[in-house]
């Protein structure tokens, strides 16, 4: 999400839904609470190397996301397969293209106290190359809220999915929390802190940050890192990104 924009975003949807500067749901993993504008599209897209267990290496993208603004309160969300490049030491180097995504946003917010509210059901379909895509079709809900702290701004998202691995049914689940700090017009940074739970496993603590740069009110760059801080999270994970509003 991209905090900079969040407050003006809300003030200027009010008064004309296709005027505020661009709003994103990356490059933190906690989405916005906003929906694009009515009538428009947006494009967000990337570039992420991560690096688990000390060996294994993954490179993936392009990130597509696009974003069409169907109503003022819906927009339609579908994401493009990822290309992967992933090299283990415990198995065989793969890559190839991942699962193509669908969903929604549905804007519930502002709500009481002036929370923004957010509603992302979706699905993966499993489109891609064997062994890198999902066994089945794997449904998916995100809940998001945010609240402007002055000139900060508070997010969360609670994220479960419905998948099959090895044909057992499981249900992952995440939960984010991540604050805005704005530096100065068109620059900010966030940091963020992401906990995952899955079944037989320790949670896994992650520590995520980043900056966002707007040249223009609908383009946007980013750039962003995190790292594990549990055995089980990710050694380290670097991104860049580029979003536009047409």
């Amino acid at each position: 999400m991209n905090f900079l924009s969040f407050l003006s975003f809300s003030a200027a949807l009010q008064a004309n839904p296709n005027s505020g500067p661009i709003v994103t749901d990356r490059p933190d993993f906690t989405e916005s609470s906003l929906v694009v504008p009515l009538r428009s599209i947006q494009l967000e897209s990337g570039l992420t190397y991560e690096r688990t267990n000390r060996q294994n290496r993954a490179l993936n993208g392009p990130e597509v996301l696009l974003r069409f603004g169907l109503a003022e309160r819906l927009e339609l969300r579908v994401g493009l397969p990822n290309y992967n490049r992933i090299e283990s030491t415990s198995s065989s180097d793969s890559e190839g293209l991942d699962d193509t995504y669908v969903g929604a946003k549905i804007q519930l917010g502002p709500i009481c106290n002036d929370i923004g509210l957010a509603l992302i059901p979706a699905v993966s379909i499993p489109t891609g190359r064997k062994g890198i895509r999902s066994e089945a079709w794997s449904p998916e809900l995100k809940v998001v809220f945010s609240k402007g702290l002055g000139i900060y701004s508070l997010s969360g998202m609670i994220y479960a999915a419905w998948i099959e691995e090895d044909g057992e049914k499981r249900t992952p689940l995440q939960t984010t929390l991540s604050l805005g700090i704005p530096i100065k017009e068109g620059l900010g940074m966030f940091t963020e802190y992401i906990l995952d739970v899955k079944k037989d496993s320790e949670p896994a603590h992650t520590f995520h940050t980043g900056f966002t740069f707007q040249p223009k009110p609908n383009r946007q760059f980013d750039i962003h890192f995190g790292f594990g801080l549990s055995p089980n999270a990710p050694d380290f994970f670097i991104g860049a990104g580029y979003s536009h509003r047409f």
